[in-house]
């Protein structure tokens, strides 16, 4: 990172590089990020991450090119004592020249942190991977996560409150919905149907008229 640089800026289209990556693999990267970017020279010995990381590494000498560079302008501004003022349509009698030298563009405009998608995005995997062992019917997983990952927060907390449920009235998984269907078609809002209990009579006569 460069001298006074405290942010920088991670792309949506991240997802893609690291979505092969198991839970604890993203922790990992992660946690070779934010030594990379405080400048502890960290060395990714790990081949299954490494293709991951250099799509980053990649990213990050993109823009901190990008952020030197404008630091650059600004500081030979500065040196001119900031940008050249416009001429004004009638005189003001101001004087126009700063005082003080203009200060470097900030980069808050670009570089925001977003860390936080990470975060999101783990915590996100950390639910489909207990929806998946929960519903317990594996069925098209590499379609059904992409699915999963893109519900609410509240669909997912719905979701596994009625899985048990669900399990209940239908303990046979080969009578399941396969989970793909149960995602599109907004399963947890069905209605529960459980079959009586087997185990009591029914239609049972009065005793008079038994024989």
């Amino acid at each position: 990172m460069a001298k006074d640089k405290k942010s920088f800026v991670i792309y949506c289209d991240l997802i893609d590089a690291i979505d092969h990556l198991t839970t604890l693999e993203k922790g990992k990267l992660f946690e070779h990020l934010l030594d990379y970017v405080n400048d502890k020279n960290p060395v990714m010995k790990d081949r299954i991450i490494l293709g991951s990381w250099k799509h980053i590494e990649q990213s990050l000498k993109r823009d901190l090119k990008k952020y030197e560079a404008r630091a650059e302008r600004s500081r030979d501004n500065g040196s001119l004592g900031g940008r050249p003022p416009k001429e004004p349509q009638k005189p003001s009698g101001l004087i126009n020249n700063p005082d003080e030298p203009k200060k470097p563009d900030s980069d808050s405009d670009s570089d925001s942190v977003i860390v936080s998608d990470i975060d999101i995005l783990l915590e996100k995997e950390q639910a489909f991977n207990e929806f998946w062992d929960l519903y317990d019917k594996k069925i098209n997983q590499t379609k059904c996560k992409p699915k999963f990952l893109k519900l609410s927060e509240n669909d997912r907390k719905l979701i596994m409150d009625y899985i048990p449920k669900y399990k209940l009235s239908q303990p046979n998984k080969k009578f399941r919905k396969d989970p793909m269907t149960f995602l599109n078609n907004d399963g947890w809002l069905d209605e529960i149907i459980t079959e009586q209990d087997p185990s009591k009579p029914t239609n049972v006569l009065p005793t008079s008229f038994r024989s």
